[in-house]
């Protein structure tokens, strides 16, 4: 074969879900349940799973050769992963089969053309990153890329969000690929976490020009195939504190920082320190595993957005 598809081992979209799958197993769960009201969207969406199935399969053929093909089943079984996000909740939490859908562990859907998925609309963002509301931060994002606490990529802030204008800072834990494959910390990356951030800001009234987005760790600190993104560590988290002061020091209308996970709150002393008067607000990280973890997750999300939202003066 000519080796002209990525294989599909090298994409997290399947391997962040065959673990999910793992982790499915481990829990206990026994069953998984699919929500065919939202499997249709889910399906026949482009940048669904249906169309990179086809193209993870072709990979498997062209890279694994006759004898192999052992990642045919791994796929399927990431794929019941993906499909297992459209379930509804039960009040307790659990997922039951033919209950009316809600928007809890429904995956958010975004047409092709909103999302970083090629190299056009890369590029057409990367036309407007110097653009003067966002140009001071991404000097910062320079300063960090050239310094030694960054050891892999660090993505640009993106030129559709506030700027040194905005009034919400929202802080999550590390870029992932997705992040440092399109060069954006940006709502519009092609992965879930970057949809369910985008979708609580917007229902919640949050709007992008009020908002910038960034990471207690602005480096990339996955493993080396730049597949897998690794848990921050305190240690992480610590070489980046100068980083956060020097990015709020450029963002003179900041209101309100929230933390989004567990590994952005440990900042929370760090913010309270070197800005006293700033109002701090934590909330669940935006990725499928943390918001689906709970029914209650995704609406606490939205209602801890919409409160800020309306908190800002008009």
């Amino acid at each position: 074969m000519s080796g002209e598809t990525v294989h599909w081992a090298s994409d997290p979209y399947w391997t962040d879900a065959f673990e999910d799958y793992s982790r499915i197993r481990e829990s206990g769960q026994g069953s998984i349940c699919v929500d065919l009201q939202a499997l249709e969207a889910f399906i026949y969406n482009g940048d669904g799973p249906a169309y990179k199935l086809l193209e993870a399969m072709c990979s498997v053929e062209e890279h694994e050769g006759f004898d192999g093909y052992r990642g045919a089943p791994r796929l399927v079984l990431a794929l019941l992963a993906k499909l297992n996000e459209t379930a509804p909740w039960s009040a307790k939490g659990k997922r039951l089969p033919g209950q009316i859908p809600t928007s809890v562990g429904t995956p958010v859907f975004r047409a092709r053309d909103q999302v970083l998925a090629s190299k056009e609309a890369v590029r057409a963002r990367l036309a407007m990153a110097m653009e003067p509301h966002v140009a001071p931060l991404q000097a910062l994002a320079e300063r960090i890329r050239e310094s030694r606490d960054a050891p892999d990529g660090v993505p640009r802030f993106d030129p559709l969000d506030g700027g040194i204008n905005a009034r919400v800072l929202l802080l999550q834990e590390a870029p992932g690929p997705r992040a440092v494959g399109s060069g954006f910390v940006s709502f519009d990356n092609p992965d879930q976490t970057a949809a369910n951030a985008r979708h609580a800001c917007e229902s919640a009234g949050l709007t992008r020009e009020d908002v910038v987005r960034w990471n207690a760790v602005p480096w990339y600190i996955g493993n080396e195939g730049g597949t897998k993104i690794r848990p921050a560590t305190r240690d992480d988290v610590k070489r980046a504190e100068p980083w956060l002061a020097q990015l709020l020091e450029l963002l003179p209308r900041l209101q309100v920082v929230v933390l989004m996970g567990k590994n952005a709150q440990r900042l929370e002393p760090v913010i309270k320190r070197i800005a006293p008067n700033l109002r701090i607000e934590t909330t669940t990280h935006c990725s499928p595993l943390a918001l689906n973890y709970s029914p209650e997750r995704r609406p606490a999300l939205i209602e801890k957005l919409r409160a800020i939202a309306v908190s800002l003066p008009t």
